[in-house]
């Protein structure tokens, strides 16, 4: 794994090769001792480790283990999956068993009745011995998972982080096949340094920005720092694949269109040259409100995606002469851990819709939000190394100075 390049490992690991062939020795077998399982736990996490160049804290390795859509990497803990992966085999098995066995023998599966029994014990009496799906079966270890990890991430910023990871666009781009013919493959520190923001690992060793402020490992203020170039590369790479969605869709549109306020300066991003929506040309806007950011860390750490209805918001009012009884106006925010708003999820559901009726493949709708996904994960990387490498040597003079607070 560590001789090729971290986003085919990441899918052989996720996808293809070891959490699949884990999944079907846990259901086939009734698992490891306890011992065993902890030390599969520590080889598997001693080697993530290694493969992709990251720092497990325990906040970090809770969050991995977790399915993706609870904002982990769904690598799976040994101990906790093997009971209810068994169970969930041994009962979907059973009816066929019963017609295998001789008629006139009776016949209890002792070794199903105890595991039951001690997973009864762990979890509470809530669940039938007859209940096929693993997934079912998995849900009281997951939430107990959960919650262990929720309480350990009890500041703003790790409950607004957790949230925002969650979210399809957040976490779309780790379902995606590699492939470097369709721009949909990741290099080595796209990888890593994503891997880091979702599960709040260091990123960075804390430096000071050129801008002054002091730069935590968790290296978050390359995000929105205004002196990275990476945030407008970001918007118009953003804007660029709205304008391709336009044209797969056989919707002519230009870009930052001028004249159409005419008492203001104002551009939005983009213009379709045809109706949209009843009778409607559509106008848009792109932008990247950061989910961690001081002005909105109070509400995105209480619910998803509050950054960009506050974006939106501001959108709409600056572009309210947009809406008329030609023309229409939709803000596109997407936070830069993945969150969207209303309108922006609207969007690209109906453009998603209008290339599904173009091209005929249902999975369109798929590609779309994976390239949105990736594109994010891209250039947050861009912006995070792009940030430390205009940062001075910590052996400058007066790079020293600086961080002594000695010189402005």
């Amino acid at each position: 794994m560590t001789e090729i390049g971290k986003h085919d490992a990441l899918v052989l690991l996720t996808q293809a090769a070891f959490i699949p062939r884990l999944s079907y020795f846990l259901r086939t077998s009734l698992g490891p001792s306890q011992q065993k399982s902890d030390e599969f736990n520590n080889e598997l996490r001693m080697g993530f480790q290694k493969i992709f160049n990251v720092f497990f804290d325990d906040k970090g390795w809770k969050q991995a283990i977790l399915p993706v859509n609870m904002g982990g990497l769904g690598l799976g803990v040994v101990a906790e999956l093997a009971p209810s992966a068994f169970l969930s085999s041994a009962a979907a098995t059973a009816a066929l068993q019963d017609k295998i066995l001789p008629m006139d023998v009776a016949y209890q599966d002792d070794l199903r009745l105890e595991t039951f029994r001690r997973w009864c014990t762990v979890y509470g009496d809530i669940m039938d011995i007859n209940v096929c799906s693993q997934k079912k079966s998995n849900e009281p270890s997951l939430n107990v998972s959960k919650s262990k990890l929720e309480k350990l991430n009890d500041s703003p910023s790790d409950k607004a982080r957790l949230m925002a990871v969650r979210s399809e666009l957040g976490s779309a781009w780790l379902r995606a096949i590699p492939s470097t013919a369709c721009g949909i493959r990741l290099d080595n520190g796209s990888i890593r340094v994503s891997l880091c923001l979702r599960l709040g690992l260091p990123v960075v060793s804390g430096y000071r920005c050129l801008c002054g402020a002091d730069v935590s490992q968790l290296g978050h203020h390359g995000l929105s720092c205004r002196l990275s170039s990476g945030r407008q590369a970001r918007h118009s790479a953003m804007n660029d694949y709205i304008c391709k969605l336009f044209q797969k869709a056989d919707i002519p549109a230009v870009k930052e269109p001028a004249g159409l306020l005419s008492e203001s300066n104002f551009r939005p991003d983009g213009y379709t040259l045809v109706p949209w929506s009843q009778g409607c040309c559509l106008s848009w806007d792109v932008t990247f409100p950061h989910t961690l950011a001081e002005r909105y860390i109070n509400y995105t750490a209480m619910e998803q995606g509050s950054a960009a209805v506050k974006a939106a918001d501001f959108k709409n009012t600056k572009y309210k002469d947009l809406n008329d009884n030609t023309r229409v106006f939709v803000p596109i925010c997407v936070e830069i851990f993945g969150p969207v708003d209303k309108q922006t999820q609207l969007f690209f559901d109906n453009i998603a819709t209008k290339i599904v009726e173009k091209s005929g493949d249902p999975n369109d709708k798929i590609y779309i939000k994976q390239n949105i996904s990736l594109l994010l994960q891209k250039f947050n990387s861009f912006c995070i190394l792009e940030n430390i490498a205009k940062c001075p040597s910590v052996r400058d003079p007066e790079y020293c100075l600086l961080s002594r607070g000695e010189m402005i």
